[in-house]
């Protein structure tokens, strides 16, 4: 006696093979791709390239007033009131860019969270599979006693339906397997989606602390430069600590680029894993070549850093201890 599979049937194993395969990737990607979002947060807390770039020319060019104050007030006035306009410009496109890499980093917490959906339907996937287990059981179940009702001539069918229900157990213990996977990587996920949600809080603290600070630091320039008449020596004492205070905001806020080219690698990461699932669950039976994936993942990355972290080695986070100031 032949048994014929329904159109569309997969066989439970198959299923738990694809979905093994499916989930052994989530879980190395994700935890990757986590250390690269740890990796970009510290870089960021450092500052970004762009940033100390423009501090860097700004702090020139109060330096350079501040060497120039001996000239005669009228001259040095028009000086600082050029250097004040200047300064208020180079603010607003630090601004600006600040603002961008926070909106590039709130997509990737968002990113992030979407994840957390990809799970929760992993895990009605497994759940389906147990289901099918105990219906198969239950199938195997009749069939032995049908056999056994048969007599002799049902001894055949006997043993298929024992290798059935067989089947049957391992499908349903390697769905309890595959369920408790699936409940590590979701708190997996939901751990990152909050650390990434914190940071992101923390950051937007800082910058808000940061801009509060440099709109002092031009406050108090623009009355520096109403006040040039009183006294050269008024000039220099007030500029020195002027250059001494954007000389600390320098030294807390210099940034790399690095962290824009961590988080889009990995926001294509975390997007291109998402069409793995999607497509595994619109076919339980697609197999799925984790390794090509984090090769792909590895060909794309843009910074010694992420390489580094994928092959597991110590990273060193870019702060310096000494009291200069480094310009990039």
């Amino acid at each position: 006696m032949s048994a014929q599979l329904a159109p569309g049937f997969v066989p439970a194993e198959m299923q738990a093979n694809a979905w093994e395969a499916q989930l052994r990737l989530c879980q190395d990607a994700l935890t990757l791709l986590n250390q690269q979002f740890e990796g970009a947060r510290g870089q960021m807390e450092a500052g970004v390239l762009d940033l100390s770039q423009r501090f860097a020319a700004l702090y020139g060019s109060l330096e350079n007033a501040v060497r120039a104050s001996g000239d005669a007030a009228g001259d040095a006035g028009h000086g600082m009131n050029a250097v004040f306009d200047a300064s208020r410009d180079e603010l607003h496109q630090v601004v600006t860019v600040m603002r961008e890499a926070f909106s590039r980093r709130d997509a990737a917490v968002q990113q992030v969270q979407a994840v957390t959906v990809h799970a929760s339907a992993l895990r009605t996937m497994v759940d389906r599979v147990a289901q099918l287990a105990a219906k198969t059981d239950l199938l195997a179940l009749n069939a032995t006693i049908e056999a056994s009702r048969a007599g002799p001539h049902g001894r055949g069918f006997s043993i298929v339906a024992e290798e059935v229900r067989k089947l049957s157990a391992q499908s349903r213990e390697t769905s309890r397997e595959m369920n408790e996977r699936v409940g590590a990587i979701t708190a997996e996920i939901r751990a990152m989606a909050e650390q990434a949600a914190r940071s992101s809080h923390e950051e937007r603290e800082t910058f808000a602390t940061s801009e509060a600070t440099l709109q002092g630091v031009l406050k108090r320039l623009q009355d520096l430069a109403q006040a040039q008449g009183e006294s050269a020596a008024i000039l220099r004492d007030e500029g020195e600590r002027m250059r001494q205070e954007i000389s600390q905001v320098i030294v807390a806020l210099q940034f790399g680029d690095r962290v824009n080219q961590i988080i889009t690698h990995a926001n294509a990461s975390l997007a291109a894993l998402a069409d793995e699932v999607a497509g595994a669950l619109t076919d339980p039976a697609r197999t799925v070549d984790g390794e090509g994936f984090m090769r792909g993942m590895a060909n794309g990355y843009t910074t010694d850093e992420q390489r580094s972290r994928h092959l597991g080695l110590e990273q060193d986070d870019g702060s310096d201890a000494g009291g200069e100031i480094t310009f990039f």
